[in-house]
């Protein structure tokens, strides 16, 4: 055989294994976990109020893998995500709790909920910043801490602190 007939079929299975992820549930190559982009995080993260609601985008290098239920994943990331929100000006701190997630739009103290993008590389969150409960204002200046625990969707993470600016919509 030839060396350019085995590039070619080396090029042919690896294009197969590519497009086969998915719903396939393909071993090796589409096992992948997702993978935060920190570097993205270390200029800092933006929040977005609108009216009552807060929403940031978390970005992924490696997509959120799909086996097929987003049940199962929110229920292991609800175990394995810690994410605290703390006020540089008066130290109060805010932590997003696994009980308040919500399937809808949040509309109390404490709720939020999430959705991925189809390409399943960018997580919104989106939070309840009205009355009640803990908000965030666009004239303080706030840091994060997120952390994430061994998990089957998501590269565990180590806790790491970025800043937050807040803006109005």
């Amino acid at each position: 055989m030839s060396h350019e007939f085995l590039r070619f079929t080396g090029a042919l299975v690896l294009a197969s294994l590519a497009m086969a992820c998915g719903d396939d549930k393909v071993e090796g190559a589409c096992s992948r976990k997702g993978e935060i982009d920190r570097s993205a995080l270390d200029s800092g993260a933006t929040v977005t109020l609108s009216g009552e609601l807060g929403e940031v985008e978390l970005l992924f290098l490696v997509p959120i893998p799909n086996h097929g239920d987003d049940d199962d994943l929110q229920a292991e990331l609800a175990s394995a995500v810690s994410f605290i929100v703390t006020s540089n000006e008066s130290g109060a701190t805010a932590e997003l709790s696994s009980e308040m997630i919500v399937e809808s739009t949040p509309a109390a103290s404490g709720e939020w909920s999430w959705e991925l993008d189809d390409d399943r590389n960018v997580a919104t969150i989106t939070f309840f910043n009205g009355a009640g409960g803990p908000t965030l204002d666009p004239s303080d200046t706030y840091e994060a801490a997120l952390s994430i625990a061994t998990n089957e969707y998501i590269e565990a993470e180590d806790w790491f602190t970025f800043t937050i600016t807040v803006v109005e919509d």
